[in-house]
This record gives structure tokens, C-alpha cells and sequence, in this order.
């Protein structure tokens, strides 16, 4: 199971206020002697309320994922105890190709734009003081030797505006 960190951030009166909660992803069991990957899907929410001028103009938001307990994007790491299984997570639905990340090292980050009376938006599309479903795809390879258990990571959830 992975957990998401979860928090409220606001930034200057003209940017709106931010909240920022999480679901666990699971994934269903994982069998070593199997060639087949498993995959798994989750989601964040995000409430967003604009404020000030960005009423008129709207604003942007991007969703970033931390690296969770394995230091790096490469491979995530689900753990129990000293043992862990290799995993990663996507922003899109085949759980392949971009990784959910902060941006860096060839990750993504996933943006939510709020329109502004004057300024329509195109993509992914927020209403102002409604929740906002991020989704979360993720996959654990086949061919790891693990024994049997429940692993797990937590991933700090961060939203910029």
C-alpha cells in the first residue's frame, strides 16, 4: 500500500487557497513466479479556491510526487523491513512512460488549470471550491524474488501554485 502525504498550502492573497489529500494505492498480490506485472490505480484530491484578481485571470496548479522511501524516481521501493520490491508510478492510465514525479530527472508532474472569467483553460480543467480527482497509475514488475508480506511506501504529495 502506498500512503501520500497530505496538506493545505496557500500562497499570495492573488493565488487562491490549496488543499491536498490522498488515498492509498493498492495493488493487488504479487506473484514472483509470475511473467505478468501488476498494476494498480489511485488518486489524490485537490481543492483549489481562487481569490482576488486570479477570479479574472484563474491559475495553475501542479501536483509533484515525492520519491518515496528509495531516494530516487529510477525505481521506488515498497518496503518490509529490509525487504523491498521495485515499483513506479505514472500520470498516465497503461502505467508506462512518464514517472509521477516532481518534475526532475525525466519525471512529470501533473498540472490542473482554473479558469478565470477573462482566461479559459484547456487540459486539465479545475472548478474553483470543487474537488479535483488526481489519478495515480502504478505498476510493480514481474520476475522480483520476494517472499510473502505486506510492503509499502510513503510518497509526499505537493502541490505549487
Amino acid at each position: 500500500m502506498l500512503l501520500f502525504g497530505a496538506g493545505s498550502f496557500s500562497s499570495p492573497l492573488w493565488a487562491g487557497t490549496c488543499t491536498i489529500s490522498a488515498l492509498g494505492l493498492s495493488f493487488s498480490n504479487y506473484d514472483p513466479t509470475s511473467s505478468a506485472d501488476v498494476t494498480g490505480t489511485g488518486s489524490a484530491t485537490v481543492n483549489c479556491s481562487d481569490t482576488g484578481v486570479d477570479i479574472l485571470f484563474g491559475f495553475s496548479v501542479s501536483i509533484s510526487l515525492s520519491q518515496g522511501s528509495s531516494g530516487t524516481f529510477t525505481t521506488r521501493t515498497l518496503k518490509q523491513g529490509a525487504k523491498s520490491l521495485g515499483y513506479n508510478l505514472y500520470l498516465n492510465a497503461t502505467a508506462t512512460g512518464t514517472i509521477f514525479g516532481d518534475g526532475t530527472a525525466g519525471t512529470g508532474t501533473y498540472a490542473i488549470c482554473y479558469p478565470g472569467l477573462l482566461a479559459p483553460c484547456s487540459g486539465n480543467t479545475g472548478q474553483s471550491g470543487q474537488a479535483y480527482s488526481v489519478p495515480v497509475y502504478g505498476r510493480i514488475t514481474a520476475g522480483q524474488d520476494v517472499s510473502a508480506g505486506n510492503y509499502s511506501d510513503a510518497l509526499i504529495a505537493t502541490v505549487t501554485f
